[in-house]
């Protein structure tokens, strides 16, 4: 069985020699690598060169610089493994990654293998943890942390799917784009498979590895209608409907929110401020506030708003949930 690994890179020149090297590492010998450079203006490129001049698993490509959505996008493209699997140019996987991710795979499963966050001092778990074995659509507490875990890396995708279904990163979007990519390829899986070992190790701290566009909040917004149908899509499909998903909730609520702040960091009239704010007199929006704490990613987004904005949020916040 054959792997394609997928690793969009740009300007990952402190980290990429890590990177490689794990992959080349692995007990389990059957994949290709795939280096999609994406107009890397240090000697991210020159490295992928000699790395592919000492084994010949190794594939390099180098792209005017699109966005990592379009080098994801390019890689699958490219990709020959019947198998998918992506990986960050600035993060790096244990020796036997690949030995737990390609256990037992199936078209309608998804391999999920678990991550932790690491810095230069130290390594710490996810903050979502999750119990190996395999769960059904039905047992509703994995999959809401499921769900949430939208990462594009850590996970085994299958090839014909992907292509079947024309499921693909979406370039016209600069946030959240991994995301609904999950969400997606979900849509025509059954069940999860979370693996019993192997460990993928993200990066934190380190913002330069992956060429992003600054979203504007009409993107964001954007984004959120499209997480949002293919979530109710995901529910639908699965006689999930009534069922309470506080994570994933929050997780969306977040995605609103934060183009909220990013209307007020932003170059905007006062007209278009308006109109985002219009959003909180939705009431969907202001019953996802009853379950919010002060550690939620609700509650990080308010407090880094701008002054006057996060007081105002503050105290509509308060007054809701005294309501």
């Amino acid at each position: 069985m054959k792997i394609s690994i997928i690793v969009p890179i740009y300007n990952s020149e402190k980290f990429l020699a890590q990177c490689i090297e794990s992959v080349l590492a692995q007990h389990y010998q059957g994949f290709e690598l795939l280096l999609v450079d994406d107009g890397s203006t240090d000697t991210s490129l020159e490295i992928c060169k000699q790395y592919a001049k000492l084994d010949s698993r190794i594939k390099v490509y180098h792209l005017k610089n699109g966005g990592v959505s379009r080098a994801r996008n390019y890689g699958l493209g490219q990709a020959l493994g019947e198998w998918i699997t992506f990986l960050d140019s600035d993060d790096w996987i244990s020796d036997d990654y690949l030995d737990f991710l390609c256990v037992d795979p199936q078209d309608d499963v998804l391999n999920v293998v678990q991550a932790k966050m690491s810095s230069e001092k130290k390594s710490k778990a996810w903050p979502i943890k999750f119990e190996a074995g395999h769960y059904k659509w039905s047992e509703s507490f994995m999959l809401d942390n499921l769900l949430v875990y939208g990462t594009p890396w850590g996970k085994l995708y299958n090839r014909r799917l992907l292509v079947e279904h024309n499921i693909y990163f979406d370039e016209t979007i600069s946030n959240h784009e991994d995301h609904l990519f999950y969400l997606t390829y979900l849509l025509h899986i059954n069940q999860f498979h979370v693996c019993a070992g192997g460990c993928y190790y993200y990066r934190i701290g380190n913002g330069g590895t992956l060429s992003r566009k600054l979203p504007n909040y009409k993107s964001i917004l954007y984004a959120y209608d499209k997480l949002d149908f293919v979530y109710r899509q995901l529910l639908l499909q699965n006689g999930l409907v009534h069922t309470k998903l506080p994570s994933m909730r929050h997780f969306l609520l977040y995605v609103k929110i934060k183009s909220l702040r990013s209307v007020f960091y932003n170059e905007n009239t006062k007209r278009e401020r308006r109109q985002v704010l219009s959003i909180f007199h939705h009431k969907e929006i202001l019953n996802g506030y009853r379950c919010v704490s002060l550690n939620s990613l609700l509650m990080k987004t308010i407090l880094l708003m701008p002054g006057y904005f996060r007081y105002l949020m503050l105290f509509l916040l308060r007054r809701y949930l005294k309501g």
